[in-house]
């Protein structure tokens, strides 16, 4: 819902506010102007159903110093004027839960069946973590394995006497053709097929995944819910949930159905999203979806992939690319899946400074606008050990930004890499359960080249995060590690300063 443009070496900003997002397209256009270019926001008001039906509005905010963090706190109040600020001390006034979630790292337990997930649970919690949001792993419905219900039951009870939150994905937008030889799946929305899909205005369907695949209409997202709200609540222990694509999507074609069966707009749609994350929060369930766009803030208590630069997933490139290409390219992510170069990378050797982890192009805007609004974590195929070699640079990250860890990882994975969880549980989330009820006041680099970077809170904590490969040295005859930090409290005399409490990720 905003756009913002920085000169670094002035500190000047511009923001431009949206809260028309609905209808409003935007980027950034380089424009030729007396021998100069000069960098301009491009504003687009799109209709409505082929309407310009409601008013359209946006703001311009011009700062004259303190660059982006200026930024936020002019964001942060135009988002509070609109109503939608609400914090996670809120948020735990209703629900109690989310004091049990912060710092907990999430993870996404990619195995069957559910007693294997189950004991991955508890392997994750003979590491050391102690709180964790849970993600059992998924299979049909109409599973045909004997006694599956019961073995969901059990097997989401044993990790619930963990004292951790357990959540299942899910979605209510993409719907496929049904296909007998594989049953009904959750996920895909089998029973909303062919009749309550998104149509254009000349009868097609809109299809994200190919012609067997459709869109579902936002006026079928309730009640296609509500029967697995129903049936799932009451069956299984779940404590939270996690609504794919909702925090991901805009207001395309996919938010306009033509059918007059069934019509919506894109106000509807935007409507509805919401609804589905507050019927869950009054349930009294924890929610959640991927990305992070923020008008969902005031429903959702976490979100999977705000701290992931590149959009999805970055790909070690098949071959050598700078740091500084096509940032905002899908070049960067194609190559080889990371996977099939793990056996010939050394877990514990220095990451490459790709575009998704390199601090040259990251700054924590997400954080200082939404940090005591919003747990933000990894996305979920991006988490800490996918690819080994970024561990411990995602470590660092998540320190300087207070957010969690996460994970999308194996059995055998947790075996190995025991140490390392144990290590980020400390490291990370010790860290960031301290800090996460506050909002983030400032962000600076400490460094020309971005390596040094600082980062302070509400309750007068802080931290100093070396991505360099040598130690620093603060003024205060404080020196930082290469890969390390060091966190901070302002007291009357200045600063207080304390070590990590272990080692990072994979360093000796």
């Amino acid at each position: 819902m905003c756009l913002g443009l920085v000169d670094e070496d002035t500190g000047e900003g511009l923001l431009t506010s949206l809260p028309d997002i609905e209808t409003t397209m935007l980027r950034w256009r380089d424009v030729p102007m007396d021998k100069q270019t000069v960098v301009a926001p491009q504003l687009v008001c799109r209709s409505n159903k082929g309407s310009f039906d409601r008013p359209w509005h946006l703001g311009f905010s011009v700062s004259d110093q303190d660059g982006y963090v200026a930024l936020a706190k002019i964001y942060r109040a135009f988002f509070a004027a609109k109503g939608m600020h609400k914090t996670l001390r809120e948020k735990a006034a209703e629900n109690p839960a989310v004091h049990e979630i912060l710092g907990a790292p999430v993870f996404w337990a990619n195995t069957r069946p559910p007693a294997k997930a189950a004991e991955m649970a508890e392997a994750f919690r003979e590491a050391g973590v102690d709180r964790c949001l849970f993600a059992m792993c998924n299979v049909p419905l109409t599973s045909p394995e004997p006694g599956y219900q019961d073995q969901m039951a059990a097997a989401i009870k044993r990790v619930r006497s963990l004292g951790y939150h357990v959540y299942r994905y899910d979605q209510y937008r993409d719907a496929f053709e049904p296909d007998p030889a594989k049953g009904q799946s959750h996920q895909i929305n089998t029973n909303a097929w062919p009749d309550k899909m998104v149509v254009r205005p000349d009868g097609s369907r809109v299809a994200a995944f190919g012609p067997r695949s459709g869109i579902v209409c936002a006026k079928y997202f309730i009640p296609l819910a509500m029967e697995t709200f129903d049936r799932e609540f009451q069956a299984f222990d779940y404590s939270a949930r996690f609504l794919d694509c909702l925090g991901s999507v805009g207001f395309n074609s996919e938010s306009e159905c033509f059918d007059p069966a069934h019509p919506c707009d894109r106000y509807y749609t935007r409507e509805q999203r919401t609804a589905l994350l507050a019927e869950l929060n009054r349930r009294g369930k924890l929610a959640a979806t991927e990305c992070g766009i923020d008008y969902l803030i005031p429903y959702v208590h976490w979100l999977e992939g705000a701290s992931t630069l590149v959009r999805w997933k970055e790909f070690f490139p098949r071959k050598a690319t700078t740091e500084n290409v096509g940032i905002n390219d899908n070049t960067v992510r194609k190559g080889q899946d990371p996977m099939r170069l793990l056996s010939k990378l050394d877990p514990s050797a220095t990451a490459e400074q790709s575009v998704s982890v390199s601090p040259r192009h990251r700054i924590p805007f997400y954080s200082l606008c939404h940090h005591d609004e919003v747990i933000v974590t990894w996305r979920w195929e991006d988490g800490m050990d996918d690819p080994h070699v970024y561990w411990q640079l995602k470590n660092l990250w998540s320190v300087l930004s207070g957010t969690p860890p996460m994970y999308r990882t194996t059995a055998d994975r947790i075996a190995k890499y025991r140490e390392q969880i144990t290590r980020t549980q400390h490291y990370v989330s010790d860290w960031v359960k301290e800090v996460a009820l506050d909002q983030m006041t400032n962000h600076r680099f400490l460094t020309d080249d971005h390596s040094v970077q600082e980062t302070e809170f509400s309750s007068g904590k802080g931290v100093i995060v070396n991505f360099g490969a040598m130690e620093y040295a603060l003024p205060e005859k404080q020196v930082i590690k290469a890969h390390d930090y060091l966190t901070f409290r302002k007291t009357d005399a200045g600063r207080s300063y304390q070590r990590p409490p272990c080692p990072n990720g994979f360093a000796k």
